[in-house]
């Protein structure tokens, strides 16, 4: 079974008529509020995603390259954007809640990828090392699978990290295996990174099923 920690999640109600997501979420620790310029301006996101003494090895196993410049991002805001009207993917920043230590401070981001086709969603979390070690991206993954299962009636949930990326493994198996779900194995070439090589990656799932009898 879950950690009490995990017992219920927040879904802000008054959602627009044009959206199937909601606008905020909140766990016991972190608040969840939509990826665009009324929660973050372009300038703050910015910083967040090119500078930093750690900004190295914080990009070192995603998919995109820290930005280079103010136009890098507002191309992802507008992306996210269109992503969020057209049904396609739920993208959050991610801050702690009052009480935490960095509270109001932007920690990451996360997204929920949605196939329709497959009824599947792919959670993805990005974190600052500051924010590292605290368990943040275990409340990730469960807001979104909580979102995708119980909001969205999806029927799988799966997520992926280079297989040289240890940190995040751990992070993954520890919620999958919570859950009920099942690693699949290693995916040949199966990440991108932009401007990268293809990398093998680690891939795992979860059925609704599953999650809710664990829940």
């Amino acid at each position: 079974m879950t950690d009490t920690l995990h017992d219920e999640i927040d879904f802000e109600t008054n959602l627009s008529v044009d959206s199937l997501f909601p606008q905020t979420m909140e766990t016991t620790r972190l608040r969840f509020e939509r990826l665009c310029e009324d929660t973050v301006s372009i300038r703050t996101l910015f910083t967040h995603l090119a500078r930093g003494e750690n900004i190295e090895e914080e990009t070192k196993y995603v998919l995109w390259a820290p930005h280079f410049s103010l136009h890098d991002t507002q191309s992802l805001l507008e992306q996210a954007d269109e992503h969020w009207r057209d049904g396609e993917a739920a993208n959050y920043i991610v801050r702690p809640r009052p009480g935490e230590d960095g509270a109001g401070e932007l920690a990451g981001k996360t997204e929920l990828a949605i196939d329709w086709h497959r009824r599947a969603g792919e959670l993805a979390v990005f974190l600052r090392k500051p924010f590292w070690g605290r368990g943040y991206a275990d409340e990730c993954f469960h807001a979104l699978s909580e979102l995708a299962f119980t909001q969205l009636d999806l029927e799988v949930v799966e997520a992926e990290c280079a297989v040289a990326n240890d940190r995040s493994r751990r992070a993954i198996e520890k919620f999958i295996e919570a859950h009920g779900g099942e690693y699949a194995g290693v995916l040949r070439n199966w990440r991108i990174p932009d401007g990268g090589e293809p990398l093998d990656s680690h891939h795992f799932s979860i059925t609704q099923e599953q999650y809710l009898t664990q829940k």
